[in-house]
């Protein structure tokens, strides 16, 4: 390379410089430019951009590596931090750009300072926010600090893509659900440990629960107005099942229709209809008891006061025991004992049967075995095989009576009978048999004296003859014929007195027959 006498080598120009001059360095490539033109600083500013220099790096020798400018300080730069971190490299800045819409730079060329202001964007009380890694607000997202009030303008999500809360434009709410469809949606459980306030603003009270009323709203009301859903099948009496649930019961009906109750019976046929065995125990208070079929009580048991008005049986009917005031029967009754007035159309008793009260019979009366009654009304044929009657006794009608007994009077019709005497009330007193015969088996002893003038007067009249097998006595007159016939005596005759004959006397002998003129 040319050396001057000023000491000085011509610069090889840049596009002429070796591949190997990083190894190889002659005097001419020590100091070689980056590009030429250089600018003069006093002509105008650097164009912005990295600044290099050449170093070497110690054990590679000869070598020359371009570096950007570092080290050291610059006059007028600067070396900024963030959080006690160095930002960008070790070099001092000398320029700074401030970018995003928080930061606002103004300053005055040619001055000295420059205003740096941040602030949030956006209106007053907009909440601050990223996006696209710059700040942002927006104005359906705002913070009241006056009132600690955070508002949100259409909706709200919490959790990943809104799975926790989530709302929506259409005010909708949403637990647990991504897709609210009504204004809170819960999908999950639900602990509550305060109240429910209803569509009146009510917390309701204790026992009431929440209905659906007419405006759509939830009411509190009480568990006694509601009409829940039938369990069993139609006409079925609802209860509580053992699993908790209302049920039917199969053999409990009500027939609204026709207003009827069944119990054994789905097809009830009368206000009650009972098909089985029932029992009372306690107060039963019945104004009219039908029985149409066979009813047999060995032993109806009452502990308490049971008022019957009108017990009305039409089939067969056994009681064991019965009190009342007033019972009526249409079929064939078997009692054995009755306490309180009865009224009876057929009253059949087979054993021992005590009547403390009034016994009213319309009918028939059929008695096997002793029947004590105080006060007995019968108005149509009765038969009694055996009646006892300790007070008054009325029979209005025919009595068939096998044993009758009465420690009393006893007054049948017309006719009276008390202690030793059969009278009448009115009227004479007329036997007559079916047979066409009344039997006397004891002496016959007439107290009355009345004098016998001729067949239609005295004490004994008789319309026929007397036919007397023994002896004939008479202590006053006899008068043996009418005035157109005889009368033959048949054997011995003594006359007391004066023998009056009109024609004459015939006496019959063995052997001769006399004539005795007059």
């Amino acid at each position: 390379m040319a050396k001057y006498l000023s000491g000085r080598f011509k610069k090889t120009p840049q596009s002429q410089l070796p591949e190997d001059r990083n190894r190889y360095l002659s005097v001419g490539d020590a100091e070689p430019n980056i590009g030429d033109p250089t600018i003069n600083s006093t002509e105008g500013l650097l164009p912005v951009g990295e600044q290099y220099q050449i170093v070497s790096i110690l054990g590679y020798p000869g070598e020359r590596y371009w570096i950007p400018r570092g080290g050291g300080l610059i006059p007028g730069s600067i070396s900024v931090y963030d959080e006690n971190y160095l930002v960008g490299t070790s070099n001092s800045i000398t320029q700074l750009n401030f970018v995003g819409a928080a930061i606002t730079v103004r300053a005055v060329p040619l001055g000295i300072a420059a205003t740096i202001t941040v602030f949030s964007p956006g209106n007053n009380q907009e909440i601050l926010f990223n996006t696209n890694n710059d700040f942002g607000t927006s104005s359906k997202l705002k913070f009241d600090s006056d009132i600690g009030l955070l508002s949100a303008g259409d909706r709200i999500t919490v959790g990943a893509g809104g799975t926790v809360i989530t709302t929506t434009s259409g005010g909708l709410v949403g637990i647990g659900t991504t897709n609210p469809t009504q204004e809170l949606h819960i999908r999950g459980d639900l602990r509550l440990t305060g109240t429910i306030y209803d569509y009146l603003n009510e917390p309701g009270s204790n026992n009431q629960i929440i209905v659906k009323n007419n405006l759509g709203g939830l009411l509190w009301v009480d568990q006694g107005t509601i009409r829940s859903g039938a369990g069993g099948t139609y006409r079925n009496i609802q209860f509580h099942n053992s699993a908790g649930l209302v049920d039917g019961a199969s053999n409990f009906v009500f027939d609204e229709v026709n207003s009827r109750i069944g119990i054994g019976s789905t097809q009830p046929k009368v206000l009650l209809d009972v098909l089985g065995i029932s029992s009372f125990k306690g107060g039963t208070t019945i104004d009219n008891l039908n029985v149409t079929g066979v009813t047999t009580t060995s032993t109806l048991g009452v502990s308490g006061t049971t008022t019957t008005r009108n017990l009305q049986v039409t089939g067969v009917t056994t009681i064991g025991f019965v009190t009342g005031t007033s019972a009526y029967f249409t079929g064939i009754v078997t009692a054995t004992k009755f306490v309180g007035e009865v009224n009876v159309t057929n009253l059949y008793v087979s054993g021992v049967s005590t009547f403390l009260q009034k016994v009213n019979i319309n009918s028939d009366l059929g008695v096997t075995g002793l029947t004590t009654t105080q006060n007995l009304q019968v108005y149509q044929s009765t038969t009694l095989n055996r009646l006892k009657v300790s007070g008054i006794s009325t029979f209005d009608t025919q009595v068939n009576i096998n044993n009758l007994s009465v420690s009393g009077v006893a007054t049948v019709d017309n006719i009276k009978i008390y202690d030793n005497y059969i009278e009448t009330t009115i009227g004479n007193l007329i036997l007559n048999s079916f047979a066409g015969t009344t039997q006397i088996n004891d002496v016959l002893y007439v107290n009355d004296t009345t004098e016998s003038t001729d067949e239609n007067d005295g004490s004994i009249v008789t319309e026929g003859g007397v036919g007397i097998e023994k002896q004939l006595n008479v202590k006053g007159e006899v008068k043996l014929a009418t005035a157109g016939g005889i009368t033959t005596t048949g054997g011995d005759r003594t006359v007391g007195g004066d023998l009056y004959v009109k024609d004459d006397i015939i006496a019959d002998s063995a052997d001769t027959v006399k004539t005795i003129a007059t």
